[in-house]
């Protein structure tokens, strides 16, 4: 039963990425007339600078994972770090979160962490990035034209809860929950400080707003003359996070595909008309999933070239000693 669900769930997830797919592109052509009265070129320096801004971010955000697992009590190695949480990014494409947990699991694995530890850390870092990317939102939101219409009790309660929920006795007693649901007895649940929190805490806001700011210069990549409210910096990285946020809590998509789009839309819509929105959170869409990948293959090439290299190491010491023992 359980997986003929689970196949339900892949099918489901697969035609809603098709879906939206087809959404953004049929938004595209739609828009494409009004977006060319507005664009005026490529400006390759700001494309750039904002894919910088954006790798820049996900270095941050690797660095986050690594320091969580040591705040945890399950260290890693940087490279296995760097290389689980690249994996992960392209895995959240896949329909069906649980392939990320699975990803970062079979990498950790290398490094003696149990899957316990890593479900929990991957726990914690949604909530440390659900945190962060909100927060950065609601306090660029002065820098919006429509400001008051996020300054809303409603958007305050959920990010208390979410700040209440980083306690680290919150964490434990999830951990703990976690544990005893799972029947695992002998695993002890690591006394956390605050300080375990608070350092990824910071790697993961600053990764986010790296983010936020790589999508403003995307936007200036493709939009230099002024349209509509000068666009602040601070405004557009905001409504970059919140779109990441939404496009993440619509778990049903792979890689919150049409919801972020649509959300982007949305918030981009203070600065500038739906032509320029539109193409903007494709672009934006096409950058990060390409950083991803890059990202990804590229701690797989440095993994597996410190392989071989080992190898060739090994097999050398080897025949020396054959050598010298005639």
């Amino acid at each position: 039963m359980i997986p003929r669900m689970r196949k339900v769930r892949l099918v489901i997830g697969w035609v809603i990425g098709v879906l939206a797919v087809a959404f953004c592109i049929g938004a595209a052509a739609k828009y494409w007339g009004e977006f060319t009265r507005y664009h005026t070129g490529i400006s390759v320096r700001m494309l750039i600078v904002g894919l910088a801004c954006m790798l820049a971010g996900n270095l941050s955000k690797a660095a986050g994972w690594f320091v969580l697992m040591s705040g945890i009590g399950s260290p890693i190695r940087f490279l296995t770090a760097l290389r689980s949480w690249s994996y992960s990014q392209v895995a959240g494409y896949v329909p069906g979160k649980v392939h990320v947990f699975f990803v970062r699991m079979q990498v950790c694995q290398e490094d003696g962490a149990l899957p316990s530890k890593v479900f929990t850390g991957t726990a914690v870092e949604i909530i440390l990035s659900l945190v962060s990317s909100l927060t950065i939102w609601f306090l660029s939101s002065p820098h919006t034209p429509a400001s008051r219409e996020f300054l809303q009790i409603w958007y305050l309660a959920p990010l208390i809860l979410m700040l209440a929920t980083l306690h680290p006795k919150a964490i434990m007693t999830l951990m703990g929950l976690y544990y005893r649901l799972r029947g695992i007895s002998e695993q002890e649940v690591p006394q956390m400080k605050l300080a375990n929190i608070l350092r990824p805490g910071g790697l993961y806001c600053l990764g986010w707003l790296l983010y936020g700011f790589g999508g403003y210069f995307i936007l200036r990549s493709v939009v230099s003359c002024p349209i509509g409210p000068a666009p602040s910096a601070v405004g557009v990285a905001g409504t970059f996070t919140f779109a990441w946020a939404v496009g993440y809590m619509f778990f049903i998509s792979p890689g919150g595909l049409g919801a972020r789009e649509g959300a982007l839309i949305w918030g981009l819509g203070a600065w500038a008309p739906t032509g320029v929105a539109v193409v903007v959170s494709l672009l934006a869409r096409l950058c990060q999933g390409s950083l991803a990948l890059g990202f990804a293959g590229t701690w797989w090439a440095v993994h597996h070239w410190r392989k071989l290299r080992i190898s060739a190491k090994g097999r050398h010491n080897s025949v020396s000693e054959r050598s010298a023992s005639r």
